[in-house]
């Protein structure tokens, strides 16, 4: 979500737990404060880090200068995936899905999809794990995929390959889990 503001809002506590709930969502909140903008509303509202998530400017003539940055970063964004929380998409053809799993255990993700047509890639250096960057992958063709990967820090990513639209279901699993 993409939050734009050039005052402070009528009510900073409204405006802080509604902000608080897309979080809980999984989503990921960009501030953007114009001219007489509350730095620290701004600071509140948005994703942590804060320097990732919150930008200021003077004026809406400067809008435009951060066009092209917004369009990259959000279009990057990792996916949330939680522990009770699957996630149901679609991958294009040379397409590359981020995801960002939120708790810090589990055992492995299971990808499933209706065509053979989509490889994972995981990573727990890369942020943005690749088909030349990664640690671990499945580039079989199976359309379900189990991948056991139990480090505590890990980025994933899901590529589309031929099909144009690749409908995916991913999940994460835990032995905890019943």
């Amino acid at each position: 979500a993409v939050v734009i503001t050039d005052g402070a809002s009528n009510s900073y506590t409204s405006t802080i737990a509604a902000a608080q709930d897309l979080k809980d969502q999984g989503i990921s909140v960009f501030s953007i404060g114009v001219g007489g903008y509350r730095l620290d509303e701004l600071n509140a509202m948005a994703s942590s880090p804060a320097s990732d998530y919150v930008v200021t400017l003077d004026s809406f003539t400067q809008m435009q200068s951060i066009v092209d940055t917004m369009s990259s970063t959000t279009c990057y964004e990792p996916v949330q995936l939680g522990e009770d929380k699957d996630v149901s998409t679609t991958v294009t053809a040379c397409q590359m899905l981020y995801l960002k799993p939120t708790c810090l255990r589990f055992d492995g993700l299971l990808f499933e999809s209706n065509t053979t047509d989509t490889n994972v890639y995981i990573s727990s250096v890369a942020s943005f794990p690749t088909p030349f960057e990664y640690e671990m992958a499945d580039e079989t063709n199976a359309t379900t995929k189990y991948i056991s990967y139990n480090k505590l820090k890990r980025y994933v990513s899901a590529a589309g390959e031929l099909q144009l639209l690749a409908p995916i279901t991913i999940g994460i699993f835990s032995s905890s889990q019943s």
